[in-house]
């Protein structure tokens, strides 16, 4: 068998019942988003979570097919010799991950390729919101993940020292206020630095 090579897997994206993140239900073709999930943890993850924690948190991962959605069957961790990854996955990295597969999987979910070329995908009982529909969810998505990425941001650098191998000076600052201020955090909390944006990151090894 050979080692693991990213974090989720199209299942795991699809198959999230009430609490999943993205509109994707289990008749969902896995397929079109197999491909992608590497590209998308290359683009969301490795810049917020950088080299040592990303690969960290691959090897430790206890499957390929955790499962949070009871009306599919029993509850399987995604870490489950690892509590404080565990906590990060189920309540943040999970999210963050599968909204990532779905923005770059977009453009293959609407522009399909056949023995005849390209062509929009529709159905017999719906319309395709087309190219320009792609594009503004897309971009909705998008500002849904970078949302989605400071939040977990947040939790990671209030917790920065359950993730050891996480640099999180790169990411966090301190709060800089007291309790009375109206600042969104405690006193002596750290918080994700402002320049925080997915484009913007830098990947540190």
């Amino acid at each position: 068998m050979s080692a693991a090579t990213t974090l989720i897997s199209a299942n795991e994206v699809i198959n999230g019942g009430i609490v999943r993140p993205t509109p994707l239900n289990s008749r969902f073709d896995g397929q079109l988003l197999a491909p992608n999930i590497a590209l998308a943890e290359e683009r969301f993850l490795l810049p917020v979570l950088c080299t040592k924690f990303y690969e960290d948190l691959i090897a430790q991962k206890t499957t390929d097919q955790s499962n949070y959605n009871p009306n599919i069957g029993p509850i399987v961790p995604k870490f489950g010799t690892n509590a404080a990854y565990e906590e990060l996955w189920k309540n943040y990295l999970q999210e963050v991950n599968a909204r990532a597969v779905y923005i770059t999987s977009l453009d293959d979910i609407v522009l399909q390729t056949g023995s005849n070329g390209l062509f929009v995908n529709d159905s017999q009982f719906a319309q395709s919101a087309g190219v320009e529909g792609m594009r503004t969810k897309e971009d909705r998505a998008t500002e849904k993940v970078n949302l989605a990425i400071t939040r977990m941001l947040r939790f990671l650098c209030k917790n920065k020292d359950n993730y050891p191998l996480w640099p999180y000076e790169h990411f966090c600052k301190d709060c800089g206020c007291s309790c009375n201020d109206k600042c969104g955090c405690e006193e002596g909390e750290l918080r994700p630095k402002d320049n925080n944006k997915n484009n913007g990151f830098v990947i540190f090894y």
